[in-house]
């Protein structure tokens, strides 16, 4: 039909012809349509990852871009070594080491040489409360290593972090639970040598009771029969077992959205010392103003400390950047000491024992 025509043409990898034609009645029209390639200049190349944070890569780059002295040490690092809880692990960092507790046992971080009341302990960025009474810093070694994601030493501090560590901070991260069901278990028991030559001196626990001050207050007088007295009679014991135990369990449910983990470890232990304790005074009868021996006390310690660590971990993950968890931890802390000590007074030549 004559008149008036637009003629487009696409092809993939050309570009698009176009061209006006008037096609006059009753004559025959050819069109010669040469397409040209189109090519096309790659403005940019954007490739995503993420880290595995139990790696020890994602530690290195944690430590290098940290804006403190960092060191980190990841859970592969952990899954290497022996290590059965925070206090065995935290000893491979530089310029950390451990104060053994009175079990004689791996405990407490000491960083940059200042003795662990300077430092802290947080689980996830928080400040966690110690157990004991006395102390504000808490025992390594009942938080078991198979929780734990890294275990992150700060050696300076900055303007977020807790204000009353001037030797360091130790921040234990705890892991999210895996994305497959994951059970393990171990356990362990043994004597103290000292009690095969001697017997362990025990007392019946449930008859110590509080301090009247601390359940009535600094004004409370104790009347004589408060007091009680079955906690004074001694019971000999033959090498009680130690005894340390732990487990953890974790899994995933809806689409692995929601995830949790749980981890508990008991330790009892049995152990004491013999020591022997003696005062000197000024000999004053032979003249010569020497230090003499004036009384000599053998003591026997038999301690039963029981720790134990109850950890748990709950977390939602909505995407791959946004997620919510909540950790729970009990610290529980039990130590019963006995001491028998035999006094020896020297004077004037004679003993009275």
């Amino acid at each position: 039909m004559p008149g008036s025509y637009k003629i487009k043409v696409k092809y993939i990898g050309y570009k698009e012809y176009e061209q006006h034609i008037d096609l006059p009645a009753e004559k025959t029209v050819t069109l010669n349509m040469a397409l040209t390639e189109k090519t096309e200049s790659l403005k940019a190349v954007s490739v995503y990852a993420k880290t595995n944070a139990e790696s020890e890569s994602s530690s290195r780059w944690s430590e290098k871009n940290a804006n403190n002295l960092l060191n980190v040490l990841s859970a592969q690092a952990m899954q290497r070594s022996p290590d059965i809880n925070a206090a065995n692990a935290i000893q491979r960092i530089s310029a950390v080491t451990i104060q053994r507790n009175s079990g004689s046992d791996e405990a407490y971080a000491i960083i940059r040489g200042l003795e662990p009341r300077y430092n802290n302990t947080l689980i996830n960025g928080v400040k966690v409360t110690s157990p004991d009474p006395v102390s504000r810093f808490i025992s390594l070694s009942i938080v078991p290593s198979d929780l734990l994601d890294r275990v992150e030493v700060g050696k300076t501090l900055t303007p977020e972090m807790e204000g009353d560590a001037i030797g360091g901070t130790v921040n234990r991260v705890f892991k999210d639970a895996l994305e497959y069901e994951y059970f393990k278990a171990n356990a362990s028991v043994g004597y103290s040598a000292l009690f095969f030559n001697r017997k362990f001196d025990d007392f019946v626990h449930g008859a110590v009771i509080k301090s009247p001050t601390k359940r009535f207050g600094p004004g409370y007088i104790a009347p004589p029969g408060y007091f009680t007295c079955p906690n004074l009679d001694f019971t000999k014991k033959n090498a009680p077992v130690t005894s340390l135990l732990g487990f953890t369990y974790g899994r995933r449910f809806l689409k692995n959205k929601l995830g949790f983990i749980i981890a508990d470890s008991y330790q009892n232990q049995f152990y004491g010392t013999n020591s022997q304790f003696n005062i000197a005074q000024i000999d004053t009868k032979s003249g010569n103003f020497k230090p003499i021996i004036s009384d000599v006390a053998n003591r026997a310690y038999s301690t039963q400390q029981l720790n134990n660590g109850l950890s748990t971990h709950l977390d939602y993950k909505f995407d791959d950047k946004n997620k919510i968890s909540i950790d729970n931890v009990f610290l529980y802390t039990h130590i019963a000491q006995t001491r028998l000590s035999i006094d020896t007074s020297i004077l004037g030549g004679m003993a009275v024992e």
